[in-house]
């Protein structure tokens, strides 16, 4: 019997790079897509060692029960949708404290680290097509975001780590929110 025919893919993905912002236990991953299809598509899922990071925007995921080892609000995409025939960066970010809980996050500790997960891209009909990306992984320990910018502002209103008081020139640490 001859294997199935292949299906014309959705999207095309270069990956631009990856980092692990330590104090907020989340990966960010910036990439260049390209929508090679003929409907709007859009990131709806991540996955990683087993661990389901949702796009709750996208897909309407409940775990069945303790085991079942899914984020249901765990993805953020930076970026939007993606038209047809357009090519543009998103960066999504998995963010969830099951990178402690699975010990997800040992990767920080090798130099040399490289992470892989599947990306899966959905169309407006639901159609979806899940793509590998892999790459080498930079640990931060002051990044808020961590996005296309690659730094979180220092006025930022959030922040995590390390920050200096305006008035004072004391530093603080921790995590804050205005």
């Amino acid at each position: 019997m001859p294997p199935l025919p292949a299906a014309d893919p959705l999207v095309e993905v270069e990956f631009d790079n990856a980092n692990y912002q330590i104090p907020g236990r989340s990966l960010t991953v910036n990439l260049t897509v390209t929508n090679t299809g003929d409907k709007t598509v859009e990131v709806g899922e991540f996955m990683t060692a087993n661990v389901r990071f949702i796009n709750a925007a996208v897909r309407d995921i409940t775990p069945a029960d303790e085991d079942d080892l899914i984020a249901p609000n765990g993805l953020h995409v930076t970026g939007g949708a993606i038209e047809p025939g357009e090519t543009k960066q998103i960066s999504i970010r998995a963010e969830d404290a099951m990178w402690e809980t699975q010990r997800l996050a040992r990767l920080i500790y090798d130099p040399d680290s490289r992470f892989a997960g599947l990306v899966y891209f959905y169309d407006s009909d639901g159609e979806r097509q899940i793509l590998e990306v892999s790459g080498p992984l930079l640990p931060t320990f002051d990044e808020l975001w961590g996005g296309a910018s690659g730094a979180a502002s220092a006025n930022s209103s959030r922040y995590h780590g390390r920050k200096r008081h305006e008035s004072t020139g004391a530093d603080t640490f921790g995590t804050a929110a205005a």
